[in-house]
């Protein structure tokens, strides 16, 4: 909120606001007389507005009520009340506004910004399923049993209520089974499978529940685990509680995972199983959510229908033809999450035989390489040719941007036996040379390298190879 208030008249006041982060050109500013009557005391004279907010992924605004207040025989003293439509002015109270942030461009208005966390009222009232059982499959103590029952039926109340009151949509009662030993989590036939380390799974779960529970046709894979990941994600940063304290911090942990991925979206169609396509499906989501908001993700659901192609439904709900969002959705995928470098290429032993076991890492001076790859019986190696310049995490720049290796300096492949006794590196000619020094050197320009052979002079496995890592090389 920014309240307004003229130099040289202390009682004509004006009120701007906006969601956080958002521009105040949303609502524009606006003149509030304080004319709506005095305190009980007669000290403060005061006057109400109602501000339509618009909510970022909602089809729907949240009325915000506001009252400012003005000292009668202080016209500089000024608070501000705020509460959800039709709520109480006690949830937040009445806060003192110093009107001392700056002065307008002309210099005819002084004004005081200030940030209300106002709670927003259910969007929907219908009823919320509950557990109708919670069932157990494998060894479980009495005492986990109660325990486990318990913490399950009240972590599923609230996520059924988050989704009940915040999108209007619920699922039937459903059945909650705990298996072990550990094998993930699912949903099918009215229950929601889980087991030890996947009880926060309780809401993307739901989630495949109520997408059966709106439609009788079914979309495409990556949509099913890609709105399921999304939906996921809202819940996390609405109880606060959970993985992810905020939908950005799990976008951006996904960001990583989808740069592994790369074919395009349309290959996932068939269906989404590896962390790197659940990733590259969670990115289509919210590019939808974009477009147009949290709700059409339901209601593609909700108006799709066994008999009618999955395809013109999205059409309709999106604004978009499919292949039209395909085509649009890679250079947005590449520009946030671009596709990693890899170095491809065989190993092969001083007789021509491939090299099966052998340690390939990237080095590149002064940075540290996380990625290695051990090549397959047929000797091949498949390494991300790139740097994550801390270990195992991407460095993000200011502007929301992974920082990526300065792919200007030379790379060379460094060979180990084990993960700390280097054999040596690839040299300039294919072979193999001992210094790091002589190393065949590439320059990354943005291109995978394919078609790399190494010939060693000698087969590594006829060396006595040390267990421990006090040593560095072998001569």
């Amino acid at each position: 909120m920014r309240v307004w208030q003229d130099v040289n008249d202390a009682r004509d006041i004006y009120i701007s606001a906006r969601p956080a982060d958002g521009s105040w050109r949303t609502l524009g500013t606006i003149p509030l007389p304080l004319d709506d009557g005095l305190s009980s005391s007669g000290r403060f004279r005061y006057g109400d507005i109602a501000l339509d907010v618009p909510l970022a992924n909602r089809s729907s605004s949240a009325t915000i009520e506001v009252r400012v207040w003005q000292d009668v025989r202080d016209a500089l003293r000024i608070y501000i009340s705020a509460r959800p439509a039709d709520g109480s002015w006690a949830t937040l109270g009445t806060i003192p506004l110093p009107l001392d942030d700056g002065l307008s461009s002309s210099g005819r208005f002084r004004y005081g910004d200030i940030a209300l966390d106002v709670p927003l009222p259910p969007r929907f009232d219908i009823p919320v399923p509950t557990v109708a059982a919670v069932e157990f499959e494998g060894e479980f103590p009495a005492s986990e049993r109660a325990s486990l029952t318990e913490q399950l039926k009240r972590e599923f109340s609230r996520v059924a209520t988050f989704f009940a009151h915040t999108y209007g949509v619920a699922a039937p009662d459903l059945t909650i089974v705990m298996q072990r030993p550990s094998v993930g989590a699912g949903f099918g036939g009215g229950t929601i499978w889980l087991s030890d380390g996947f009880e926060e799974a309780i809401n993307h779960e739901y989630v495949h529940a109520l997408q059966e529970e709106l439609s009788s046709g079914h979309g495409p894979g990556w949509m099913t685990e890609g709105v399921a990941t999304y939906f996921e994600l809202r819940y996390d940063e609405a109880v606060g509680d959970q993985t992810f304290e905020t939908f950005d911090e799990g976008f951006r942990y996904y960001l990583q995972s989808a740069r592994f991925y790369e074919q395009p979206l349309q290959t996932l169609e068939a269906g989404v199983s590896k962390v790197q396509e659940y990733a590259v499906s969670l990115m289509a989501t919210e590019r939808l959510a974009d477009l147009v908001n949290d709700d059409a993700l339901l209601e593609f659901y909700r108006q799709l229908e066994a008999d009618t192609p999955w395809q013109s439904t999205f059409a309709e709900v999106f604004g978009i033809t499919v292949d039209a969002f395909y085509e649009s959705f890679e250079p947005y995928r590449l520009e946030i999450a671009p596709r990693h470098l890899y170095f491809r290429g065989t190993v092969l032993g001083p007789d021509g035989a491939p090299v099966q076991g052998l340690f390939v890492t990237p080095m590149r001076e002064g940075e540290f390489f996380f990625w290695r790859d051990t090549t397959d019986a047929d000797g091949t190696f498949d390494v991300i040719a790139e740097s994550f310049l801390t270990t195992g995490a991407t460095v993000w720049g200011d502007d929301g941007q992974p920082i990526l290796s300065n792919d200007e300096t030379p790379v060379v492949l460094e060979l180990r036996t084990n993960t700390c006794e280097i054999l040596g590196y690839m040299g300039p000619d294919g072979g193999m040379v001992e210094r790091r020094d002589e190393a065949k050197e590439f320059i990354l320009e943005g291109l995978t390298i394919t078609g790399i052979v190494i010939r060693l002079p000698l087969d590594p496995w006829t060396l006595p190879i040390p267990t421990g890592c006090g040593t560095s090389g072998i001569n």
